[in-house]
């Protein structure tokens, strides 16, 4: 089949370049069309019942996480300039075009007793005018008394205060947000210059902004890097043009191609997508080594160039093939996983390692046959003393000391297991990013000051329409509430049972020992001024309460606590409320898009795991497929296990948590480092047709040949994978890091481990095939 397509790609040479070339023009222009993706709840299925719920919740509310913040402290607070410049920078952010509201000491309502009407009137608690040093101590004094707005507006013990921001939903969806987002900030940032303030930026739309942004850089900063780097090896390798120049050709195309399938899929680019261009560069070189060094190889041996070429596709096409597979197996399992941003990133990774072999194994035959012969020199690399160094000492350690590497890699394994078990999953929704990265430093500003600003909503369906205005339910709603403010991770709620208390402490006239929940007494006063206020109410009421009054919705910020700590959070808190409303009609439910992230993270860990077994389970039945022999597959899987057990031990030694970023290195890392088994058993079956008398001599040969092409791609592979140490994404620093140090290990065990089970295993072959030759041993 090989020597049909080796003269196929030689005798079409004019053809095939046009129509490769005409096709990857038409995924550049695809390319050109790629979409950021600004939605964080892709991970979990749509038939999940926590995201129903959540939907339903954004169905009946609108949407939540839609709100920035801005927050400073500052003794001059409560001076005329500072003050008159918060009123007039609150002006100017609500005129940035996608902002649907602000709110700040500057603009904050306060229900106020109107006994004329005898009902509640909602008017500025400051007035929009000049203000003098007396009117502020006046507006001081009034501020901290109004109960409502202490722990979510203000802190008073620390002149401590925050602008919200509100954005309309439908401009977080789209590229659009990026100009909302960086007007808002920039109306801030002369804000806080003019008055000398330090200003802090957190909520979701400004971190997934700034994540987006970020991503957006670093996709065109990772392919850049991976080509040069790329670049740099090749030209340590073969020290010419053009065995540099074509293949980074080559990975460049694929690169394109990779951009054009997100959009062409419907796709967008994610943190996760944002990888794939510089992934396809790292992941396409090793096809061309592949090709190049047997190219060079063929021709030192006879001298004929096209014979060369056709040779490469012939020898080189299925182990060529059947690595790519595994590759994109390692990767195309995360398609069948649940979470969507996952099935995304496997399916055009798995697709373009395909192209990329596809264009690899047309472009390097087609080219390398319209340029001159390779000279002596360009063949130099094949004899390179310190290339030829490793061979002899991986040859002299495999033939001479197998017990010795038995007894090294199985005290590893031991160790490695030891701190595999010490492994937990953990994952915060900003650890991504380095602590003292500035999202981060801010976040912990307002988990300092305001116990954070992660949304979480809690829904008290009493059961029944008009539930809400029972006082039965009211007080249960207020001792949930107290029930929160007994953990320091949650904010101060906003929720109807809140602007009851408001509304008592305002018929009191504003003392702020009131503010709670009105007694039977009180109740008869206040709740009729409250009724009668319905006009002044309703917007209020309709983000606080369902149109038939039957559910309390408590919506609270809290701090980015992870995973870990958020998981036994809910399970206490469900119980503890639970004992709250036995008895009565009313259920609790807890959504929101901290909890959907909690979800999100969990469906992705358990996802990676499963996607590696199946990865496993999928490239071993290949591998049987292949080579039909048992032992054959346990050798060619153990070795590439292994750098695996390393990997997760070394985790757990250093207290590195199992999360989205690091758990996504071994299904990748298992369908790339098999390539190397791969290419050394299809070598070493080749060889065996020739010479099934002598298994060591069959072993020795195979490592000679396939060593070299062994350390160069493991080489490029290490560099290239190096390249995300750059992001300012912690999770893609580890990323690279690990696969870059898995892949070293992997080129270890394939180099040494494997050779030698081959040794191992095939004795008794060995022994068979010398009593076939009349008991004769070579």
């Amino acid at each position: 089949m090989w020597t049909r397509i080796a003269r196929l790609i030689l005798r079409n040479r004019p053809l095939l370049l046009v129509t490769l070339g005409l096709a990857t023009l038409f995924m550049a222009y695809k390319a050109t069309q790629v979409r950021m993706s600004y939605d964080g709840n892709r991970l979990i299925p749509l038939n999940d019942p926590d995201l129903q719920i959540y939907e339903e919740f954004r169905a009946r509310f609108g949407i939540d996480g839609n709100v920035m913040v801005a927050g400073f402290q500052s003794d001059s607070l409560f001076t005329p300039e500072l003050f008159q410049g918060l009123q007039l920078v609150t002006r100017r952010v609500k005129e940035v075009e996608g902002v649907k509201s602000v709110l700040s000491l500057a603009n904050l309502p306060a229900l106020v007793r109107d006994d004329n009407e005898q009902r509640f009137r909602l008017l500025p608690l400051v007035p929009d005018a000049p203000l003098n040093r007396a009117d502020l101590d006046s507006l001081k004094k009034v501020v901290q008394q109004t109960r409502l707005y202490e722990g979510i507006f203000i802190i008073p013990e620390t002149n401590t205060t925050l602008i919200a921001i509100a954005f309309d939903g439908k401009i977080l969806d789209n590229k659009g947000r990026i100009g909302t987002v960086d007007g808002v900030v920039r109306r801030l940032d002369a804000f806080a210059l003019n008055h000398g303030l330090t200003l802090h930026y957190s909520g979701l739309p400004y971190v997934r902004t700034v994540f987006a942004t970020r991503v957006a850089d670093e996709l065109k900063l990772f392919s850049v890097l991976a080509l040069i780097m790329s670049g740099i090896m090749l030209f340590f390798f073969y020290r010419s043009f053009a065995p540099v120049f074509f293949p980074l050709l080559v990975v460049l195309l694929g690169a394109i191609w990779a951009l054009g399938l997100i959009s062409s899929l419907g796709f967008k680019i994610t943190i996760l997508s944002g990888l794939i261009p510089a992934l396809v560069v790292v992941i396409g070189v090793p096809n061309c080594v592949y090709l190049l060094n047997k190219y060079h190889d063929e021709f030192r041996k006879h001298g004929n160039k096209i014979k060369s070429l056709s040779r490469v596709v012939e020898r080189v096409g299925t182990a060529a093939l059947l690595t790519n597979t595994t590759t994109a197996i390692g990767f195309g399992v995360f398609y069948l996983t649940e979470a969507t941003v996952l099935k995304e990133f496997g399916l055009v990774v798995a697709l373009s390692v395909g192209v990329i072999f596809v264009i690899s194994l047309l472009l390097i035959p087609i080219v390398f046959s319209f340029l001159p012969e390779p000279e002596t020199k360009h063949l130099k690399h094949l004899d390179r003393t310190a290339l030829r160094s490793v061979v002899e000492g991986v040859v002299r350690w495999v033939m001479g000391h197998r017990n010795a590497l038995y007894v090294g890699f199985v005290a590893v394994s031991v160790l490695a297991a030891i701190g595999a078990v010490q492994l937990k999953a953990r994952s915060r929704l900003v650890d991504d990013l380095p602590q003292r990265d500035r999202v981060m430093t801010d976040l912990k500003f307002f988990e300092e000051n305001f116990a954070g600003v992660m949304p979480m909503e809690i829904l008290i369906d009493t059961g029944r329409k008009g539930g809400v205005q029972s006082p039965k339910n009211l007080q249960k709603a207020e001792e949930i509430q107290q029930l929160l403010s007994e953990y320091p991770e949650f904010a101060p709620p906003v929720s109807l049972v809140q602007l009851v208390k408001a509304a008592n402490q305002a018929y009191f006239q504003g003392n702020p020992s009131y503010y709670r929940v009105p007694g039977g007494q009180e109740r008869a006063f206040v709740m009729p001024y409250l009724l009668r206020s319905r006009s002044t109410t309703d917007s209020t009421l309709a983000s606080l309460t369902d149109t038939a009054r039957q559910v309390f919705r408590l919506s609270l910020n809290m701090a980015d606590v992870g995973t870990r700590r958020l998981e036994l959070l809910l399970n206490e808190l469900r119980h503890r409320v639970d004992s709250i409303i036995e008895g009565t009609s009313s259920k609790v439910i807890f959504t929101g898009n901290s909890l959907i992230f909690l979800k999100g993270n969990q469906y992705l860990v358990n996802s990676l795991i499963s996607s590696l077994s199946l990865a496993i389970f999928l490239i071993s039945i290949i591998m049987m497929i292949l080579f039909r022999d048992i032992r054959i597959l346990v050798i060619s899987i153990v070795p590439n296990l292994f750098p695996l057990l390393v990997t997760a031990g070394v985790m757990g030694y250093l207290g590195v948590p199992l999360k989205p970023s690091t758990v996504l290195v071994y299904s990748m890392v298992f369908g790339i480092s098999i390539d190397t088994s791969i290419h050394f058993l299809a070598k070493y079956r080749q060889e065996m047709k020739r010479r099934q008398w002598d298994i060591p001599r069959l072993v020795e040969l195979t490592l000679r040949e396939t060593v070299p092409s062994m350390v160069y791609t493991s080489l490029i592979l290490f560099f290239g994978f190096l390249v995300f140490g750059v992001s300012t994404f912690q999770g893609t620093v580890a990323l690279g890091l690990m696969t870059s140090c898995t892949l070293l290990v992997a080129l270890l065990s394939n180099m040494l481990l494997l050779p030698a089970l081959i040794l191992s295993f095939d004795r008794r072959r060995q022994i068979r095939i010398a009593r076939k030759n009349g008991g004769k041993r070579p």
